[in-house]
C-alpha cells in the first residue's frame, strides 16, 4: 500500500498451511478498517457480545471465558507490536490465560483452547470505509477438525469470498431477532457468531468519531495499539522503520495460546509450540 513500486516481501507466518488441513475465508465489511481491526483486539466482549452464541462445553473457550467476565491484562511489547495475556481466575487457585500475538497494523493471533484450533484475523482496509476480514481457522498440530468445520460455516453464506454478505444492514437491523433476545439471546444475531462483530463495526457508521468514546480499563489494548500506531506515524515521519520490515523477526514463531495453569506461575514461560493440555495442569493444581 502507498506509493512504494516494490511492495514489501510478505511475512513468513506459519498459518501458510495447504487449504486440506486449514480453512480460509473472507468478509467485506462497512466500516473503516481500524474499527474491524479494534474488535479483534477485546478480549473482555466475549462474555458479553458473544455470550449467547458461543458454546460452553467443557474447557472451550466460551465456557472459560464465562467464568471470570473480568480479565486483567498484561502485555510484552514486541518489534511487531505486542503480546498481549487476558488473564482469569477461578476458585480452585488456577489463572486461565488467553494469549494472543498482535502483528500490527492487520493481525490478530487468536488463542484456542485444549483441542480446538487457533484462528488468525487479517483486518486490511479497501477504501476508507469498506474494509476486507480475512479468516484463517488453522491448527499447528494438525488438520481443523470437521467439527469445527461445521462450526465456523453454520448459518454463514457459502461464499468463501464475502461469507457474510446475508447478514442484512441498517435498514432491516441487520436481520435482528427481537423474539430471540426476549427468550434470552443476548444480541439477536442467531446467525454465524462472527456477524455479531461485523454488526457492531458497522452499527457505528463506517467512520466512528472516537472523540465521543469513553474508554474503560477493559479497553486497555485498544488504548495501547492506538499508541503503538500513533507512534508509527511519528517514527514514519522522522525516516524510521515501520511495523513489518524488521527483518531480525522470526515471524514463523509468533502464536496464540490459551492455557490453565496454577496460580504463582508465569504466563510468559510457557511454550506456544505444544498443545495446551487444560485436564493435566488443574490436576497437578489441585494436588
Amino acid at each position: 500500500m502507498g506509493r512504494h513500486k516494490t511492495p514489501p516481501k510478505f511475512y513468513d507466518f506459519e498459518f501458510h498451511f495447504p487449504p486440506a488441513t486449514s480453512l480460509v475465508r473472507c468478509a467485506t465489511v462497512h466500516a473503516n478498517w481500524l474499527q474491524g481491526f479494534e474488535g479483534q483486539l477485546d478480549s473482555a466482549h466475549l462474555n458479553f457480545l458473544h455470550s449467547s452464541s458461543i458454546p460452553k462445553t467443557p474447557n472451550s473457550t466460551g465456557q472459560m471465558a464465562a467464568d471470570d467476565t473480568s480479565p486483567r491484562f498484561e502485555f510484552i511489547e514486541k518489534p511487531y507490536g505486542f503480546r498481549e495475556a487476558a488473564l482469569r481466575n477461578y476458585q480452585d487457585g488456577t489463572v486461565y490465560a488467553r494469549i494472543r500475538e498482535v502483528v500490527l497494523p492487520y493481525y490478530s493471533f487468536i488463542p484456542g483452547n485444549h483441542e480446538e484450533p487457533r484462528l488468525v484475523v487479517v483486518v486490511v482496509p479497501i477504501d476508507d470505509e469498506w474494509s476486507a476480514h480475512w479468516y484463517y481457522y488453522m491448527n499447528p498440530f494438525g488438520p481443523v477438525p470437521e467439527w469445527y468445520i461445521k462450526r465456523a460455516l453454520e448459518g454463514a453464506d457459502v461464499d468463501d469470498d464475502d461469507f457474510a454478505k446475508d447478514r442484512g444492514d441498517i435498514t432491516n437491523t441487520w436481520n435482528q431477532d427481537r423474539v430471540a433476545m426476549k427468550n434470552g439471546h443476548f444480541s439477536g444475531i442467531t446467525k454465524n457468531f462472527v456477524y455479531e462483530d461485523f454488526i457492531i463495526e458497522e452499527s457505528m457508521g463506517p467512520i466512528m468519531d472516537r472523540s465521543k468514546e469513553f474508554l474503560g480499563s477493559s479497553d486497555a489494548v485498544i488504548v495501547r495499539t492506538r499508541r503503538m500506531l500513533l507512534r508509527a506515524l511519528d517514527n514514519h515521519a522522522q525516516g524510521k522503520m515501520p511495523f513489518g520490515l524488521d527483518e531480525n523477526v522470526d515471524y514463523r514463531e509468533i502464536r496464540a495460546l490459551a492455557i490453565r495453569y496454577p496460580k504463582g506461575e508465569d504466563w510468559k514461560t510457557f511454550d506456544t509450540k505444544q498443545p495446551p493440555t487444560f485436564e493435566f495442569q488443574v490436576s497437578d493444581a489441585a494436588k
